[in-house]
């Protein structure tokens, strides 16, 4: 199940987002945590991760003027 509602928590920094989320509705069982993971759009970096128990992240060490993809899931 897809988490809903993903938005920016606040205005980004060049070198961080704070994003924020809301937890899916059904729930599909007792959440582990969620996981974001991250990219630079159309690039062949590395896909990276970083997990979560909280319906929010900060993800940091980010280069100015650059596109990512993000893909949020809830991890039971």
């Amino acid at each position: 199940t897809k988490i809903r509602e993903l938005k920016t928590a606040s205005q980004p920094s060049s070198t961080s987002l704070h994003l924020k989320w809301k937890q899916p509705i059904p729930s599909n069982g007792k959440l582990s945590n969620y996981t974001v993971q991250y990219q630079v759009f159309n690039s062949s970096m590395t896909l990276k991760e970083l997990a979560t128990l909280n319906e929010e992240i900060i993800i940091t060490h980010l280069k100015p003027l650059q596109d990512f993809n993000i893909l949020p899931k809830q991890k039971l």
